[in-house]
């Protein structure tokens, strides 16, 4: 029966890797590393169909890993889960299960969505066999992620479900917690969230307690978020900044402090929310942070009047593969940013864009702030305050100090 599930589930594993193919050309780096990611994954289903056994011929496999170009940060982690197959040994599934997670969240730093969706897709077919319910579990908290960040909502909430029901019964209160987020994230961004304040306020006090200050942080982080959306900013600065405090995971301070920076533009803070944003666009991780940074430069410089550096950013975010919620965001920004340099009519046609947009792909949670923006309402470009808040002034003084070191003046 697993067997039968697993060639099964091979069959339609192609279509994400075909379709990066497609979109890469013959000659693109990223086409010879979609290759050999579809290789890897092919052998590690037969391997564990036929029990995880020892000395697993992956010579051919190898041949398609050490042709992907060495710029490539998969190569690597595609080597090394061969390595853990070819050898063998009590923990070898282990092993290949962590390293397959290990590459799907790098295909997640690249914003490859789909590519890591296949990734983690493989783990938890491998459930009972190959892979741990810690490792299940984890694998659906990281598809649920993945399927909202492309607007496939109900997907996202049953990954979330099935992540968190295994992770309770494994006793992985940090695993069941994050799904647990994660769904009420989702709910949220559709728009049928009852209470998402006191969800996240809820499992911010539970993992407090328990002490997992990565769960912690997180829940702060969205508090941060939803209080920005209800026109709190400096709530919204104020909280962002205590999850800065508790985050130990680079690409979650990342994604903060492009929060932080957008709390700050809102308070006035120009130049410290642009330090934000500048260091951000050159040292984010995750290629979605480093997109929403340059998204909030944009609109930064529509309000500096500086039409010449908001077309240079719309430029080049328009050549990007830009999931659904980006290209919202771009939209948005847009219709702010033409708004502040004077320019109404195709300020206007932006926000429908966006609106259309947020309709097409489910994202219903903003539409009546885009709606309130089109009839010339919402977001004001603020004025800056004549003393920064006394718990500012460090945050603001921080972020002046990174972007000296980071960017050239």
């Amino acid at each position: 029966m697993h067997d039968a599930r697993i060639r099964a589930r091979a069959r339609g594993l192609p279509r994400a890797f075909l379709d990066e193919l497609t979109r890469a050309g013959e000659d693109d780096a990223s086409a010879q590393a979609a290759v050999a990611g579809l290789v890897v994954l092919r052998v590690v289903d037969r391997w564990v169909a036929g029990g995880c056994p020892g000395g697993f011929d992956v010579v051919g496999a190898m041949a398609a890993v050490s042709a992907v170009d060495a710029g490539q940060p998969v190569k690597a982690l595609l080597a090394q889960v061969l390595e853990a197959v070819a050898g063998g040994g009590p923990g070898a599934a282990a092993t290949t299960t962590d390293r397959l997670l290990q590459y799907g969240r790098a295909l997640e730093l690249d914003a490859k969505w789909s590519l890591a969706l296949a990734v983690y897709d493989s783990v938890v077919s491998h459930a009972g066999v190959g892979s741990s319910d810690a490792a299940t579990a984890f694998a659906l908290t990281r598809q649920g992620y993945c399927f909202r960040v492309v607007g496939a909502f109900d997907e996202s909430r049953g990954a979330y479900r099935r992540g968190q029901e295994i992770a309770q019964r494994a006793g992985d209160l940090n695993t069941a917690l994050l799904a647990e987020l994660g769904r009420a994230l989702t709910e949220a961004a559709q728009g049928t969230g009852d209470d998402s304040e006191s969800a996240y306020r809820d499992i911010a006090l539970r993992a407090a307690r328990a002490g997992l200050r990565n769960v912690e942080c997180r829940a702060l982080h969205e508090r941060a978020v939803l209080a920005g959306n209800r026109g709190q900013p400096l709530e919204s600065a104020r909280l962002a900044y205590a999850a800065l405090e508790r985050c130990d995971v680079p690409a979650d301070r990342d994604s903060i402090l492009n929060d932080l920076g957008e709390s700050l533009r809102r308070l006035g803070l120009k130049d410290a929310a642009r330090d934000a944003f500048l260091v951000l666009s050159c040292t984010a991780s995750p290629q979605y942070t480093r997109w929403m940074a340059i998204i909030h430069l944009m609109r930064i410089a529509g309000e500096d009047g500086a039409a010449a550096a908001y077309r240079a950013y719309r430029r080049d975010l328009e050549r990007q593969p830009l999931p659904p919620q980006l290209k919202i965001e771009m939209e948005t920004q847009s219709g702010y940013a033409l708004r502040a340099l004077g320019m109404a009519p195709a300020a206007g046609r932006a926000f429908r864009r966006a609106i259309s947009q947020a309709t097409e792909y489910g994202f219903t949670s903003g539409l009546s702030e885009l709606r309130r923006a089109l009839a010339g309402g919402w977001d004001f470009v603020p004025s800056p305050p004549e003393r920064t808040p006394r718990d500012l002034v460090k945050i603001v003084k921080a972020l002046r100090e990174m972007r000296e070191a980071t960017v050239v003046a």
